[in-house]
Order: C-alpha cells, then sequence, then structure tokens
C-alpha cells in the first residue's frame, strides 16, 4: 500500500511539472482582451516596435492553436464548410470560432469582413449582420479603441501584443464604417435601409467611429427614398432619447449636413424635422438658444422661396417648441411682418402654425396682442378652411387667445364669426365649436346675456352688428343675440341639435370624447363594422398627441371606467348597448340600441310560426299597420311612431288624395294590361266587318256612363262616410274626450282606406268582365 501511494505521488509530481513546463498564451480566453488593464506612462510607443509586437501576436495566436486544437473529426468538418458549405453554414462556422476567442480571430474578422465586400448582396449582408453581432456582444470594448502610438510605452510582450490588436481592430472598425457608407449609397431600397439600421445599434451601443456614423445617418436625411429619409429622423430622435448629452452634437451635425446640402433646400425637410422633435428641459437654455438661431438662419434662407411650405411648417413647428425654453433675448420681430403675411399666403398648416408662434410673441410682447387678434379674428373666415379637416391646432390658438382675452365686446365678436361660419362646416366643426362656445360661457358667465338678453331696436335704428369690420372689438356684437344657435337647434345630426338646445336652455355642454374625431363620417360607418377594433400601439414618446387634442375637452372618468366607454371601444353587436338605459345611450347612437333590442324579439315571433310564409305575411300586416297608423290589436298605443298633432294633420282631403292617385296608377295598369291582350288578335278591316256589329257592341259613351256610375256611386259612399265622421267628431267633442277622439278617427280612417280599395278592386274586376266580354263577341264576329 505505502509503494502505491508513493507511485501515485510521483506521478501527479510529474504531471505539476510537466504543467508548468508547458508555454502559456498570452492573453487568456476566460475573460475578455479588453479587461486587461493597461499601464499608465507619460512616454508613448513608437512605431518603430509594431513590428516587434506583431511578431509576438503571431506567436501568441500560433500557440493557442497548438494548445487548443480541434479533433481531427471537427477540423475536417470546419474545413469542408468552409468549401462546400452553404451561405448560412459558413458564416455560422467562422462566428462560433470567433467566439472561442476573439483576441486570436483576427483573422477571422478579417475574412468575415471579405465576405461582407462581395457584389452578392445576399452573402454580404448576411455577413454585415453576423460581423455587427460579434462587434457588439464580443469583440467590441465600451470604450474607443486605441492606435499603437497611444499606449504606453512598455517592454511587456502582453501589452505589446495587445496593443497591435487594438491597432488592427481599429483599422477593422474603420473599413466596416466605409463599408456600410458605400452600403448606404446603393441603388437597392432594401441594402439602404439595412445600412441606416446597422448605424443607429453600433452608434447606440459602442462609441468606436461613432462621429463617423453620426455624420453617415445624418446624410441619409437628405436621401432620395422617403422611407429611408424618414428612418434617419426617427433613428436620430431614438439616439438623443439613449444619449441626452449628445443634443448638441446631433444639432450641430445637423447644421454641417445643411451646409453640405446648401444647394439642395428640399432635403432640408427631414432635418428641420429632426430638430423639432429634439426634446429640451428647462435647464437647457444653452441649447434652446442655440436651435432658434439656426431656426431663424434656416427661415431666413427658405422664406425667399414659396414651394417649401413643408419646410417652413417645420422650423415654426420647433420655434414654437422651443421658445419657452430660450431667454426670450432672441426675439422674432425681424420676421414679424413676414409671419403675419403666412397666414394669410401660405398653407393651411404652416398658417395655423404661424398664428401659434405669433401667440407666443404676443403673450410677452403685449402691443402685439391686438395686431394678433385681428389677423386670427380674419383667419376665421379664410377660404381655405372649408378644404381642411384637422382643426385641432386651430381650436387650441383660438381657445388659448379668447380665454385670456379680458376685452368682452372682442371675444363675443369672435363666438358670433365662429357660430356663423361653423353652419358651413362638417359636423366635427359644428359640435366643437358649440362645445367652445359652453366653456366660454363657463368662465365668462356674463357673456350668456347674448343668449338671454332680447335685442333693442327701434323701426328706423340701423342694425348694430357689423361683420365686415376688421377689429373685432368695434363689430357690434355686444349689442346682437346669437341667432346662429337657433339655426343649428334644428340641424339633421341629433348631436348638434342637443347641444344647441341644451345651450339655449340654459345649460352647459359635458363631452367625453373628442367632437373632431368622434363624429366623422369615418369614425360613422365604422360602427356597421361588425369586427374587433385595431389596437393603437401608445408610444412612449413625450411628443405624441394626448388622447384628446383640445384644451377644453375634458374626460370624464367614471365615463371612461363605465359601459359607454365600452360602447365606443367595441362592436355594437357584442351586447353592451343593449345593457343600457335609453336614457344613458347618446342620442347618435339610439338607432342601434333600438335596432338591437328589438332584434331578439324579431327572432323570437319568427319561431313562433310554422313556416316562414306565415311570418313574412304577419310582417306584412305589421308593416301595413304601422303605415296605416296604427291599426291593429293595441290601438290605445301611438304605434304609428307620429305625434298627435302629426295624427290630426292627415285630414279626409289627404286620404282622398292619396286615392285619386292610387286609382290613376290603377288605371295604367289596366291600359297595359288591355294592350297586351289585344296584341294577339287580328281585328278585321271595316269593310269585313257585319253591318249589325254596331248594333250588338256597347258603344264607348256606354261604357263611359257605366264607369261614371261606379264612381259616382263610390263618391256617395265618401260623403256619407264623412257625414258620419263629422257626427263621431262632434259628440266626442262634446264628451271633452281627446283620446276617444283619436280613436275613433284612426278607425274611420281604416274604414274609409279598406271601402276605397275595395271599390277599387270591384271596378278593376268589372272592366276585365267587360274585356272578355268584348273580345269574344269579336271573335264570333270574325
Amino acid at each position: 500500500m505505502a509503494k502505491k501511494e508513493h507511485s501515485k505521488n510521483t506521478k501527479s509530481h510529474r504531471k505539476e511539472n510537466n504543467s508548468d513546463s508547458k508555454p502559456k498564451i498570452l492573453m487568456p480566453i476566460d475573460k475578455p482582451w479588453f479587461t486587461t488593464e493597461i499601464p499608465t506612462d507619460a512616454t508613448r510607443l513608437n512605431l518603430s516596435v509594431l513590428e516587434e509586437a506583431k511578431k509576438l501576436y503571431e506567436e501568441d495566436v500560433e500557440l493557442y492553436k497548438k494548445l487548443f486544437p480541434l479533433s481531427r473529426s471537427d477540423e475536417d468538418w470546419y474545413q469542408s464548410i468552409l468549401r462546400n458549405g452553404a451561405l448560412k453554414d459558413k458564416v455560422g462556422a467562422l462566428s462560433v470560432k470567433i467566439r472561442s476567442s476573439p483576441f486570436h480571430s483576427l483573422s477571422l474578422l478579417e475574412q468575415l469582413l471579405a465576405m461582407a465586400e462581395k457584389k452578392n448582396r445576399k452573402e454580404a449582408t448576411m455577413a454585415v449582420d453576423v460581423l455587427k453581432e460579434l462587434l457588439l456582444n464580443v469583440v467590441l470594448p465600451d470604450r474607443k479603441l486605441l492606435n499603437f502610438h497611444q499606449y504606453p510605452f512598455t517592454k511587456e510582450p502582453k501589452i505589446l501584443a495587445m496593443a497591435y490588436f487594438e491597432h488592427s481592430l481599429k483599422a477593422l472598425m474603420f473599413k466596416f464604417v466605409k463599408l456600410l457608407e458605400a452600403y448606404s449609397v446603393d441603388p437597392l431600397y432594401f441594402v439602404k435601409y439595412k445600412a441606416v439600421n446597422v448605424l443607429y445599434e453600433m452608434l447606440v451601443a459602442k462609441p468606436e467611429q461613432e462621429q463617423n456614423m453620426l455624420t453617415l445617418l445624418t446624410n441619409k436625411l437628405g436621401d432620395p427614398e422617403h422611407k429611408v429619409s424618414s428612418r434617419a429622423s426617427y433613428l436620430l430622435t431614438q439616439v438623443l432619447q439613449s444619449h441626452p448629452m449628445m443634443k448638441m452634437i446631433v444639432i450641430k451635425e445637423i447644421e454641417a449636413f445643411f451646409v453640405r446640402q446648401f444647394s439642395n433646400i428640399e432635403c432640408h425637410y427631414y432635418g428641420y424635422l429632426t430638430l423639432s422633435q429634439i426634446v429640451i428641459g428647462k435647464g437647457e437654455q444653452e441649447v434652446a438658444n442655440y436651435l432658434i438661431n439656426l431656426y431663424l438662419t434656416s427661415f431666413n434662407k427658405i422664406v425667399k422661396k414659396d414651394d417649401n411650405d413643408r419646410s417652413i411648417s417645420a422650423i415654426l413647428t420647433g420655434v414654437h417648441r422651443i421658445y419657452p425654453f430660450s431667454d426670450k433675448s432672441a426675439t422674432l420681430t425681424e420676421h414679424l411682418n413676414v409671419l403675419f403675411k403666412m397666414i394669410h399666403t401660405g398653407a393651411f398648416n404652416t398658417s395655423i402654425q404661424a398664428l401659434n408662434v405669433l401667440y407666443q410673441i404676443a403673450c410677452h410682447s403685449p402691443e402685439l396682442m391686438d395686431r394678433f387678434l385681428r389677423a386670427l379674428y380674419e383667419f376665421i373666415l379664410d377660404h381655405r378652411f372649408y378644404n381642411h379637416s384637422n382643426f385641432s391646432l386651430f381650436f387650441n390658438v383660438l381657445y388659448k387667445a379668447v380665454s385670456s382675452d379680458s376685452n368682452t365686446h372682442r371675444i363675443q365678436s369672435f363666438l358670433k364669426r365662429l357660430l356663423s361660419v361653423s353652419a358651413m362646416h362638417d359636423v366635427p366643426f359644428i359640435c366643437t365649436s358649440l362645445i367652445f362656445v359652453s366653456e366660454i360661457f363657463k368662465l365668462k358667465p356674463g357673456l350668456r346675456t347674448m343668449l338671454t338678453t332680447p335685442e333693442e331696436l327701434e323701426d328706423d335704428e340701423k342694425y348694430p352688428y357689423d361683420a365686415s369690420k376688421r377689429d373685432p372689438a368695434f363689430t357690434g356684437a355686444n349689442s346682437v343675440c346669437l341667432w346662429e344657435i337657433s339655426i343649428l337647434k334644428e340641424h339633421f345630426h341629433p348631436t348638434v341639435a342637443q347641444y344647441a338646445k341644451r345651450l339655449l336652455s340654459g345649460g352647459l355642454i359635458e363631452c367625453s370624447v373628442d367632437p373632431l374625431q368622434h363624429y366623422t363620417p369615418m369614425m360613422f360607418l365604422d360602427r356597421f363594422i361588425y369586427k374587433n377594433p385595431k389596437q393603437v400601439k401608445q408610444s412612449k414618446s413625450l411628443l405624441q398627441a394626448k388622447e384628446v387634442s383640445l384644451p377644453f375637452i375634458k374626460l370624464n372618468e367614471q365615463d371612461n371606467s363605465s359601459m359607454i366607454k365600452k360602447l365606443f371601444d367595441r362592436p355594437v353587436n357584442q351586447g353592451v348597448i343593449e345593457q343600457l338605459q335609453a336614457s344613458q345611450v347618446p342620442v347618435e347612437e339610439l338607432f342601434f340600441y333600438h335596432y338591437f333590442k328589438m332584434k331578439p324579439q324579431v327572432k323570437k315571433n319568427k319561431k313562433t310560426f310554422e313556416n316562414e310564409e306565415d311570418f313574412e305575411n304577419d310582417m306584412e300586416e305589421e308593416i301595413d299597420r304601422i303605415l296605416m297608423g296604427g291599426i291593429g290589436e293595441n290601438d290605445d298605443e301611438d304605434t304609428d311612431g307620429l305625434d298627435d298633432e302629426d295624427d290630426e294633420d292627415l285630414d279626409d282631403e289627404d286620404v282622398e288624395e292619396l286615392d285619386d292617385d292610387d286609382m290613376e296608377d290603377m288605371d295604367d295598369l289596366d291600359e297595359d294590361e288591355d294592350d297586351e291582350q289585344m296584341d294577339g288578335f287580328d281585328m278585321p278591316s271595316d269593310e269585313e266587318m257585319p253591318s249589325d256589329m254596331d248594333d250588338e257592341l256597347p258603344s264607348d259613351d256606354q261604357n263611359n256612363d257605366d264607369q261614371f256610375a261606379s264612381f259616382s256611386d263610390e263618391e256617395s259612399q265618401a260623403a256619407d262616410f264623412e257625414e258620419m265622421e263629422k257626427e263621431m267628431i262632434e259628440e266626442a267633442e262634446k264628451e271633452k274626450d281627446p283620446k276617444a277622439l283619436n280613436k275613433e278617427k284612426k278607425k274611420r280612417k281604416r274604414e274609409l282606406l279598406k271601402n276605397v280599395f275595395m271599390d277599387a278592386d270591384h271596378i278593376k274586376q268589372g272592366k276585365e268582365k267587360e274585356k272578355e266580354r268584348i273580345a269574344q263577341e269579336r271573335v264570333h264576329g270574325c
């Protein structure tokens, strides 16, 4: 036992000696290469030592291959894949081998880069994706790479080999960025799109070559492909969300892009759009001032041309967002005349943006407020209003301006003009205008006198209101009423009529939806589509529009959590609307409410019939009952859908006129049937007719006399009915029972219509018999 233990100890001692005698690689593979500490020496390496460092690195790579070789079968598989394998397999094999030791795989990285430079776009893009993943996750450190001459002076082989590897890796990264630059100008769209995405991912994740990648990404703002330009603009804003401290760097880079593309102003649009999306905080006054100056410089260059409304609108949007955070020293007084001109000459959206900017300037310069309000008052009558549907920004400006104004006469002029033009707009604009008026009444209750106080005018006095005045403070609107609301009370849309009636009755309008979105024709038609609506993805962007875009629309949280909220979020056929009371349903949804309330009852009635024909006959009778004023079992109920006043308006003269029309239609139908029947007979000539035929056939006068006799009987019968009806009415009036009167009138109308139609049937049958007799006599005579 002692000998065995001694032999084991000697074997283990030999193994330890052999392991100690083995050469070791300079860079261990169990941890990333960039975790090695670099000595801090003031002196730097000289490039003359580069060859020595290269030799040390190559020797370390060879030693790595000897110490960690692949098995024979694995090596054969690897070589066969590189020679004859599929493209995906080649790239995957290279990726696996690089991940095993990135420090010793510089040649494999260069091999991948060579594959990415091939003309075959499929192979090249696949190699780019793999190379990007390796650089981001395995190879690159979270700092900028150092050149060889930036390393401190040392004679340690490990540091020298590391300096050579990092120097070579920096050169490889530069080649990779140059390759992405070539991809970014490729004629194929998907290649450019791929390059833009790779540039963004590399720029956000690693600082190496960040300036070059930021320049390349900014240059794509002017790409001819609008999808690529839009993507580049979006990715730049995402870069600022990941790295907020780069705001000034990105702004200066976009400014340099404007200089590089000085001749092509059209491609500046996405640059201005990107600048307007930059979020500025309260402590970033320097950035805000720099942006204001950049906007003004660009504004001077672009405003000279008339075909750049998009760029001007983007600039004004940016000024509107940045101006509150600036120090207000960068005033826009030099451009006031141009801005006021844009209100009336620019595109509609540009004009509203100009109004927004002018309101901000006027808030800090009170002497401009009167001029601004005059321009806003005139803008309401602009002809471009009727060709647009997005008015949320306009109502925002109008509400801020009117609610902050202290001149009551001027506010009354705005309300009068807004309601005057709303009658010519669509339903969303009208509803928003009425809600706007309600909110102004809530803020300034004294203005409600425009609805409650009558006008006091003498016979020879001139009407005090003059809508053609340029200044809203002198239109005389304080002496007149808001007659426009009484017109809107009769509007065809139930919501508009309801809002107008509520204002006239002294109440306020409470709205829990955005009227500019909810009352559109598209929203109405979408209610007929029985499908689940698309779920809108909520973006985390701070610049995303709120659920309600109007400041005077406040959502009722109670409604949002109730069934009324579900009513608009779900299709109408999912059983939500039936669970509400009729008083809870909005007036524009009452049609769906009554329809789905009646639908189960109709299905239930259909099951009680033995066949479908009986059900259809019953439904026809029900329709006749409704059309003829509620004739049926429940005569006491007013089931014809008309008011009592409407029932009284339907007198006997209307019934007689209806009967005359029906009789004319029947005569026309009989004449057509006569023509069709007589087409089958060959009538003999006058010579062939027997002489005694005239005596046998009745004359036309005789036939007409018979017909007139029938009609005279009908008229006499109708006269008797009228007398009977008058007697019944007089008796009911004596008893002073209006319900009995209506009941008797309906019964008499039913009997009258029934007799009229029965007489018409008898006349028609008599005509048919007479025609048959005449035809038979003519045939016998021939």
